[in-house]
């Protein structure tokens, strides 16, 4: 991969959120254009006839549906390589085919919920419809993330695993997290600090699609 060191030119470059992202990511992995798959619209209609949601008078958000023109097969690993299994379509269609009505009768699917991601370990991510007409992203596999939400819309959620998975190729340092106290260790002597909280607080500040949860 590439290597750059200020990401913010890429975030402040375009007006387009959709282009930020894709210019964000290609601009450290060039091969990610490559390998990213669209679904067609004959596809994103079959989806939205196995799945109740449009029945139910919701409609597939904006950025839900851009994914799935531009990614909709093969996300080339954006989704797929961080939360570990497929966000392509057809396994999607699927999923719904293979259930139908059972996704809500065994599976507590609820009417107000698009799967949209299948984890290897059968854990399932959700676009969860609110009251007031607004989404959250949901999962089955934790309360917490079942009810408050793993991210705050899919727009937000797709930056967040972006910045995630691409955002150390911006930076010279990073800072490990975790039971690893041989790194730990190494970072408190690189930043010549045992504060690691007060550091992450300086440099983690994100302008951009951040949220209660990210």
């Amino acid at each position: 991969m590439k290597h750059r060191n200020n990401y913010l030119d890429i975030v402040q470059k375009y007006d387009d959120r959709f282009k930020v992202l894709s210019n964000f990511i290609n601009t450290v992995d060039d091969s990610w254009s490559k390998k990213i798959t669209p679904a067609t619209e004959e596809q994103i209609r079959r989806l939205k006839e196995v799945s109740p949601i449009v029945q139910n008078g919701y409609e597939l958000p904006e950025a839900y549906l851009w994914f799935l023109k531009q990614m909709g097969v093969n996300d080339g690993g954006l989704l797929s390589g961080s939360l570990c299994g497929t966000a392509n379509i057809n396994e999607i269609i699927a999923h719904y085919t293979r259930y139908g009505k059972r996704l809500y009768e065994d599976f507590e699917l609820k009417p107000n919920q698009l799967l949209f991601f299948l984890n290897e370990m059968e854990a399932e991510y959700y676009i969860t419809y609110q009251n007031d007409g607004t989404h959250i992203i949901t999962t089955n596999f934790d309360v917490t993330y079942g009810v408050d939400g793993f991210s705050e819309n899919f727009e937000k959620m797709l930056f967040q695993i972006a910045f995630a998975k691409y955002g150390r190729h911006y930076f010279k340092d990073t800072i490990y997290f975790g039971t690893n106290k041989i790194k730990l260790e190494l970072t408190k002597k690189h930043l010549q600090t045992d504060d690691i909280l007060a550091v992450v607080d300086a440099y983690a500040r994100k302008k951009y699609y951040k949220d209660l949860v990210f």
